[in-house]
């Protein structure tokens, strides 16, 4: 998905919310690569797993990870100092603190550096109990994005079996998605 935005809309700068294991940053790193752009990749995590970034480093190919600039540290105070350089970015993901208080955090400090597209991950259906810790619809569904000067958000559901620990989710018990919302032009 991310890959695809990238590519489709031309997009040239990237923030991320919650590295994790980093599919998202090197999804993107990788469409940067293969559209010859001199694309972005910023990507915060409140700690990085040292051991996992130097295997990514024996893996995946060194002008997509010379792309990456990380920030360790919670996305509240590395946010705020993002907010005092002025960038803007053409896509941010929202994928780190998903309670609702936290998710709601990230897009305040976020929403004016998003120049094109912001997107949610882990949207759980509320036909689906995404239990306490997964509260990213509760926001999503809260918020008045024309007022936010966003788009109608855009649910893609998305199918999480590449990852080994969801591949015993079957067809039917597939729940999750991310929420793309455009900013107006």
């Amino acid at each position: 998905l991310l890959s695809s935005l990238v590519k489709q809309y031309s997009l040239s700068s990237f923030l991320e919310i919650g590295f994790g294991r980093g599919y998202a940053s090197i999804c993107v790193a990788k469409a940067f690569d293969e559209l010859n752009s001199n694309g972005t990749v910023t990507t915060l995590d409140l700690k990085f797993d040292q051991q996992h970034l130097a295997l990514m480093k024996q893996v995946f190919p060194m002008p997509w990870l010379k792309r990456l600039t990380l920030h360790e540290g919670k996305s509240s105070e590395t946010l705020k100092l993002l907010q005092n350089t002025s960038p803007k970015f053409d896509l941010v993901y929202i994928d780190g603190d998903h309670t609702h208080d936290g998710v709601k955090s990230d897009w305040e400090l976020c929403k004016s550096m998003a120049s094109r597209f912001v997107l949610f991950d882990d949207y759980h259906l509320p036909t689906k109990d995404s239990g306490p810790g997964i509260q990213v619809a509760k926001f999503i569904d809260s918020v008045d994005w024309a007022a936010e000067g966003f788009g109608e958000p855009i649910l893609i559901k998305t199918d999480r079996r590449i990852f080994f620990d969801d591949r015993r989710i079957s067809d039917d018990d597939l729940d999750a998605g991310q929420v793309l919302v455009e900013r107006k032009q």
